[in-house]
């Protein structure tokens, strides 16, 4: 119960965090910083995505005297081998820069060496749900003394405007949450880039040149990742696509990775596409004419690309009182509010409708994103840290 308060764990996970935290004590007795060593980490990816990497990519770009080295895992039931344990132990023991973009419970359990930096680019743009010490007293918030999250030297965030809520859910003190952008938008400021990844997203879904996109993204239900659902009961695939409205729509059902096993979720029907297996969200959005969502950060980065969105809800009652949101829901819809089926329909029939509030939404939550964030990034927070000879 002491480990799991001071580092935001599960009791099933107890005894191999303390002894990973014996370890990893014992290999910085034995080992120094590598001053050049830059780390990539993660607990919820098997390899670099999203603002990782984005940062990673344009950091090898430079060909600067540096090594930069991959600890990640495709999420945390995942069991790294013994010498995948010792090779994340020794990164963290001697990395002079560790990169998170989520929770990563190893990097919390021991104290980073003097002179190093750990830097959360937050995988998420905008502040929606409530995350880390934000969450306060629900189920999965840290405990009180917990050590999750605290030690970032910089987290960067996608607005002024929001600055505040990641200092309150990371503990972290003024200046060390920056408004610098979102890596993984950079592209949505691309014409080019959006057009084709469209085209490409059609190409290998099979969508008719005729069909209108409707990208189905809900975030999932549960309290930690492990648990992670989304009731199939709250949307008859069968009976909605085959309205005779949408003979000339796909719909695109793409569920949060987290959850693991998307059966029954989205029946094989003629316009009816399940793409949760791929990761690459950037490029669903620039196929979609429409996002349905909930509660998912992607309002934001699709608010990038001036097109309508529609928000599914059938908990939102139930939601809003568990998991809680950083402002008022009326802050964040920016489109028509469906709780059933019937009133979904109804909200995807609207032609041509307002935009206005999505600019609104992008104004305050996205300001910061403005195609250059990655760069930011590089320049202003990875490439300080390390110990470059000049």
């Amino acid at each position: 119960m002491v480990l799991m308060a001071l580092f935001g764990i599960r009791p099933s996970l107890s005894i191999r965090i303390l002894g990973f935290v014996v370890l990893l004590k014992l290999t910085k007795l034995f080992t120094k910083v590598d001053p050049t060593l830059v780390v990539f980490a993660s607990d919820s990816h098997a390899s670099a995505i999203g603002n990782m990497k984005a940062v990673r990519d344009a950091l090898l770009a430079l060909n600067l005297p540096i090594t930069v080295k991959d600890a990640m895992r495709a999420n945390l039931s995942t069991k790294r081998s013994w010498s995948e344990k010792f090779g994340l132990i020794r990164l963290l023991a001697t990395a002079q820069v560790v990169v998170l973009d989520d929770y990563f419970p190893e990097v919390y359990v021991e104290r980073r060496p003097r002179g190093t930096s750990l830097i959360q680019l937050w995988h998420a743009g905008g502040a929606f749900k409530k995350v880390g010490f934000s969450r306060k007293d629900d189920e999965g918030a840290p405990g009180r003394w917990s050590v999750a999250h605290r030690g970032y030297t910089a987290a960067i965030v996608s607005s002024e405007d929001i600055v505040a809520n990641y200092e309150e859910a990371f503990k972290a003190a003024p200046g060390v949450v920056r408004p610098l952008g979102i890596p993984k938008t950079d592209p949505l400021f691309d014409r080019q880039f959006i057009d084709q990844n469209a085209r490409a997203v059609r190409a290998k879904y099979n969508i008719p040149s005729e069909h209108r996109v409707v990208l189905f993204a809900p975030t999932f239900r549960g309290t930690f990742q492990e648990e992670a659902h989304y009731p199939a009961s709250w949307l008859d695939w069968h009976a909605f696509s085959q309205r005779p409205e949408f003979t000339n729509t796909t719909f695109l059902v793409k569920h949060h990775p987290f959850i693991r096993n998307t059966d029954g979720l989205a029946p094989a029907l003629p316009n009816v596409r399940d793409v949760s297996a791929d990761r690459d969200m950037t490029a669903f959005l620039c196929a979609a004419d429409v996002l349905i969502t909930d509660y998912s950060s992607s309002i934001f980065e699709f608010s990038l690309l001036d097109r309508p969105i529609v928000f599914y809800c059938p908990d939102l009652e139930d939601y809003s009182g568990d998991r809680g949101f950083y402002y008022p829901l009326e802050k964040y819809l920016c489109g028509p509010i469906a709780h059933d089926q019937n009133e979904l329909a109804e909200a995807l029939a609207v032609e041509h409708p307002s935009l206005d509030k999505v600019h609104e939404l992008r104004h305050k939550f996205m300001d910061a994103c403005d195609g250059n964030s990655t760069e930011r990034v590089v320049n202003e927070l990875i490439i300080p840290a390390l110990r470059l000879s000049a």
